[in-house]
């Protein structure tokens, strides 16, 4: 008989009426128990029961006799209970549930490098497929139940990509600036992050390397793309772009010279040629005479000409390009009737508010010799 079931027993035989008596034997009986006539089975193993009919008016107690039962393990199934997550991705998490039809409690083992199984709960760490198998052992009564089990395909998982903090703070660049790096991130995946050049870009501003290094090549928009393939657990990322804008670049030092640094009055009006060293680009340079200096001298191309006593103050102009601002520098030449050079004064305030004790002060500039100074 299996385990864990029931069954009555009977006995025919022996004489009078005395009753029937049923016992387990204490010897070798380890699988079954007996209430009245009713043997019931609680684990594999031999089972013996003795019976004898008591003693009754004519008749004296009957010899026992014994019966051997064995008993053997009981079928079990085992089945789960929970259905296996819809989708599921890299990183979420399933907690499985299963029955047995024995009543008594499941193992569970997951298989295919896909998922991991901690205190009952089964985490997704990889694409791929994940096998789960319910088990029961046994015991004394029940067999090993077959293994039940569920595969579940994990797929891969979505992320973010962004530029770094750094690099979003990277908005505007000035030609002639050094070189740099963009750096992007992933919330979690692993693959290279590259970098492209937009097509957004405009007039060829600038171009990067895969790693992220940008060369500043022209005024313009920089656009810069960031991509993240797939790998074997995240999908591929969302491309993000950063714009960086690019503006004109300041001029190398301009630097205003002459080939005379004074100009002497006589028979032939006196000259000097202009010229520049430095400045950045390919700007033409234009030279002119300040407005408070249009008396003492003129400019025409870059030739100076002495027209009285003086100081004549000149602006030398290089014009911007498509890369540089433009850039100026003044030069001052003497302009003389040959004795001292001329003379100008200064006051410490040009523009002076009235005020009950107000003082300025007089400077005066040029001349030759230490003859004295006096104000009038």
């Amino acid at each position: 008989m299996p385990a864990r079931s029931s069954m009555s027993v009977s006995a025919i035989g022996g004489s009078g009426d005395g009753v029937l008596r049923y016992r387990v034997s204490n010897a070798g009986t380890t699988g079954c128990s007996l209430t009245g006539t009713t043997l019931t089975a609680t684990s594999a193993g031999q089972c013996t029961i003795e019976v004898s009919r008591a003693s009754s008016t004519n008749y004296t107690v009957s010899a026992s006799v014994s019966q051997v039962i064995e008993v053997v393990k009981s079928a079990q199934t085992v089945r789960f209970t929970t259905n296996v997550p819809a989708q599921p991705l890299v990183g979420s998490t399933y907690s499985p549930s299963a029955t047995a039809s024995s009543g008594l409690s499941i193992s569970f083992s997951v298989s295919g490098g896909g998922c991991s199984l901690t205190s009952g709960t089964i985490t997704f760490t990889a694409a791929g497929d994940c096998k789960v198998e319910a088990s029961q052992a046994g015991d004394g009564a029940y067999l090993a139940a077959p293994t039940a089990s569920q595969t579940i395909a994990v797929g891969r998982r979505n992320h973010t990509l962004a530029f770094s903090t750094t690099s979003q703070n990277i908005t505007a660049k000035t030609f002639g600036d050094q070189a740099f790096v963009l750096t992007a991130n992933s919330t979690e995946a692993e693959a290279q992050v590259a970098f492209t050049l937009s097509p957004q870009t405009t007039n060829d501003a600038c171009s990067v390397f895969s790693s992220g290094l940008v060369l500043v090549l022209n005024v313009g928009d920089c656009v810069i793309e960031a991509t993240q393939a797939a790998d074997n657990n995240y999908e591929a990322a969302t491309l993000v772009s950063q714009t960086i804008s690019v503006a004109k670049g300041t001029q190398a030092a301009l630097v205003a010279r002459a080939s005379l640094t004074s100009l002497t009055l006589g028979t032939n009006t006196p000259t000097a040629v202009l010229n520049t060293t430095g400045g950045s680009g390919t700007g033409s340079v234009t030279w002119s005479v300040s407005a408070g200096s249009s008396a003492y001298c003129s400019v025409s191309g870059e030739i100076v000409s002495g027209l009285a006593s003086g100081y004549c103050d000149l602006v030398a102009t290089k014009s911007g390009d498509d890369n540089y601002l433009e850039a100026t520098a003044t030069l001052t030449i003497v302009v003389s009737t040959g004795g001292q050079s001329p003379v100008r004064t200064s006051v410490s305030n040009s523009a002076p508010t009235f005020a009950e004790g107000l003082t300025l002060t007089l400077a005066l500039d040029g001349g030759n010799g230490d003859g004295a100074i006096w104000f009038e």
